[in-house]
């Protein structure tokens, strides 16, 4: 596909935005509340539990650290082997008190869930927190809380920039200039009574706010049992990108515009080559950009034209599979369960396909491709042509080369991290394939920000395909005990 396969949101990466509640930052000011948002097209819930949390030079920053780990930092907290592992009423939960630089962080714990068992969980949560009273963590939770946290900031400064990225920020918020360099130390100087204090000091189930996402009419209790409920509507309106691309989706082509196509078909293998394709398996490096910098990933996908994609992610904690057909859209990983897409993320999904070149040249004839011709823009030292392109319903717009037919970039409305944005692809590196010349690498935008970079290492096309890797996988629900 021409543009980005996005993973979900991940429950389980806890250390990164620990959650931040906090009796000294005027969390007491917060009543508990619960804030409803009603997605009616999934089957399970995502919930936040928050309040204020503190600063990172709090004398407390430590303990704090070692109790987010022994809490809910990671597979073996106490929030996870109780709610998943005990209880089997979540697929991912975690959380702990969050902090800042120059202002207090947020206090969040995340949980998702079965609709059915949306109160129950909320339920659990709130007994594990009131728990931490009657069963302090204990010397071996904390332990294991350090050895975690320890192995864990070697990656963080493994290389000059990354370190020299650390000390930057230190500075200029002010830090002391071995602020750094103790961490380890002051890390495992923390006892028992360090992490027990700040638990009782920071984290008060009576001052969060409660935010639920999910199918109201799949709940198995209702979430007013809770108490009050304030109803939130996320309804976002169209990007002023996303209503001229509509307009421009034409509905029948112009005689440039299918000279253009033709054009780019011929440049892509010839019409005979590309009719002949019905699947595409690829190897990828796809780079993410990231506010924390780049993330490498290593993607494998298989592309069963016009409506079927498996894709495998190499993550740190393992091969994320992405599966989307008409019927069914999920993302699994062993030992994290099976999570359904949601609707948006799954027609966008959909969409791509269709936007995808090799499907575009491979059924430029079809009655419902439209291609229609319209002015020009510059792309790099080239006086580009724009198409406007239709396939079956997909709106993408083209920048063609009509010197050599090769697509130099497209645009299109695509889903981003928070909505509708405007999508962009910079296509290069065109190289002959199997019979196909294709660009091997696409670097992609959104709203005019860098997204990713994706490099083509493999490419088969109609390799044998087993119908089964679009299944979904029997979800293996833990034991409750």
């Amino acid at each position: 596909m021409a543009q980005e396969v996005c993973p979900p949101q991940r429950h389980h990466s806890w250390h990164q935005w620990r959650l931040r509640f906090g009796s000294d930052g005027g969390a007491s000011a917060l009543r508990l509340r619960n804030y409803f948002v009603s997605k009616e097209d999934v089957n399970q819930s995502n919930i936040r539990m928050v309040a204020l949390g503190t600063t990172r030079d709090n004398p407390d920053y430590y303990a704090i650290s070692v109790f987010n780990e022994a809490f809910g930092g990671g597979f073996s907290s106490r929030l996870f082997n109780d709610i998943r592992t005990k209880r089997g009423l979540a697929y991912g939960v975690g959380g702990g008190v969050g902090t800042n630089f120059g202002h207090q962080g947020i206090l969040q714990i995340a949980m998702s869930t079965k609709s059915e068992s949306t109160v129950d969980a909320i339920q659990a949560l709130d007994e594990d927190i009131d728990d931490l009273s009657k069963k302090p963590i204990t010397e071996e939770e904390i332990k294991n809380a350090k050895d975690a946290i320890l192995n864990a900031f070697v990656f963080r400064l493994d290389s000059p920039d990354k370190i020299l990225g650390e000390r930057m920020v230190y500075e200029y918020y002010g830090y002391p200039p071995d602020w750094l360099d103790k961490y380890q130390d002051e890390v495992k100087k923390v006892t028992a009574a360090d992490v027990n204090r700040v638990a009782a000091k920071y984290l008060h189930k009576d001052q969060l706010a409660r935010l639920v996402v999910g199918n109201l009419k799949e709940f198995g209790k209702p979430l007013s049992s809770l108490g009050s409920v304030k109803d939130i509507d996320i309804t976002i309106p169209p990007p002023p990108g996303a209503k001229q691309d509509e307009s421009s989706k034409p509905t029948a082509s112009n005689s440039e515009g299918k000279e253009l196509a033709s054009k780019v078909v011929a440049a892509m293998g010839g019409e005979a080559k590309l009719s002949t394709v019905k699947s595409v398996k690829a190897e990828l490096a796809m780079t993410r950009k990231t506010p924390q910098g780049d993330l490498p990933m290593q993607m494998q996908t298989t592309i069963v034209y016009p409506d079927r994609v498996h894709a495998e992610l190499q993550t740190p904690q393992g091969t994320m599979t992405i599966v989307v057909t008409p019927d069914t859209g999920f993302a699994s990983m062993a030992g994290m369960g099976t999570q359904a897409m949601p609707s948006e993320q799954k027609s966008e999904t959909l969409e791509q396909i269709k936007r995808d070149p090799i499907f575009i040249a491979s059924h430029w004839k079809d009655p419902d491709v439209f291609f229609q011709a319209g002015g020009t823009e510059k792309v790099g030292d080239i006086e580009a042509r724009i198409v406007d392109v239709n396939a079956a319903g997909a709106a993408i717009r083209w920048f063609v080369n009509p010197a050599d037919g090769h697509i130099l970039k497209e645009t299109y409305v695509t889903l981003g991290r928070t909505g509708p944005a405007q999508g962009e692809t910079a296509m290069d590196d065109w190289k002959a394939i199997n019979g196909l010349t294709i660009p091997l690498q696409r670097k992609n935008k959104q709203n005019g920000e860098e997204t990713s970079v994706v490099e083509y290492k493999k490419i088969e096309i109609n390799p044998a395909v087993d119908p089964k890797i679009f299944e979904k996988p029997a979800e293996k629900v833990p034991d409750k005990q």
